[in-house]
């Protein structure tokens, strides 16, 4: 009876295990040397999901409305993120943390358009207008926004080949998919150091 059963529960042992996995974690290959030399293009990492069914919850919806691990929460200035392009939402991007913008933080907006303190307040989910030279908010006549959830202001390792927040701006914390953990894989290309010997590294 046992050896009939011993199957069945590896069997389920491994599915349970995969869904763990497939839940917690996902691959990401990055698609450009904008991170060189800590990332070549076609490195692949293993990422932790900020939405994943096993985290805690805060109170913030990504894109998706899915609710966000506290994990984006956690986050401090140097450490890499997984993002959606806010001008390409299916492109994936990989860059290292510069700024954070907290959630609650009071920014004075005085212009309408590329700003990029007008754009974080769209990003944010408000409706921003400029009526006869007065700035209006969500229909209010204010000069003066409180975040709503994290920004964050993004940058590649490798400046001369980075588009990032010099580009399009700050990162709201909803535009967030991962933590890269582990470079599981490299290509061999890009001008890395020891990159010939670069398989499962801790990222940090």
């Amino acid at each position: 009876m046992c050896k009939r059963l011993f199957p069945f529960l590896a069997l389920t042992l491994l599915i349970c295990i995969f869904v763990y996995l497939h839940n917690r974690f996902f691959i990401c290959v990055v698609h450009s040397n904008s991170m060189e030399p800590t990332l070549s293009e076609h490195d692949i990492l293993v990422c932790e999901r900020v939405n994943s069914d096993l985290s805690e919850f805060s109170d913030i919806n990504n894109e998706n409305g899915q609710k966000q691990s506290k994990l984006s929460q956690n986050l401090v200035k140097d450490d890499l993120i997984v993002f959606r392009d806010v001008e390409n939402p299916e492109r994936f991007l990989v860059k290292r943390i510069k700024k954070i913008m907290d959630k609650g933080s009071r920014i004075i907006v005085d212009v309408v358009g590329k700003d990029s303190i007008a754009e974080m307040v769209v990003r944010d989910g408000a409706v921003i207008l400029n009526r006869n030279n007065s700035i209006y908010i969500d229909g209010q006549k204010k000069n003066y926004y409180e975040l709503k959830q994290n920004f964050f202001y993004v940058q590649g390792d490798n400046c001369s080949s980075s588009r990032d927040s010099r580009t399009f701006g700050w990162i709201p914390e909803k535009s967030l998919i991962g933590i890269p953990r582990c470079l599981f894989f490299t290509s061999g290309n890009g001008n890395c150091p020891q990159k010939n010997n670069r398989i499962c590294i801790r990222l940090k």
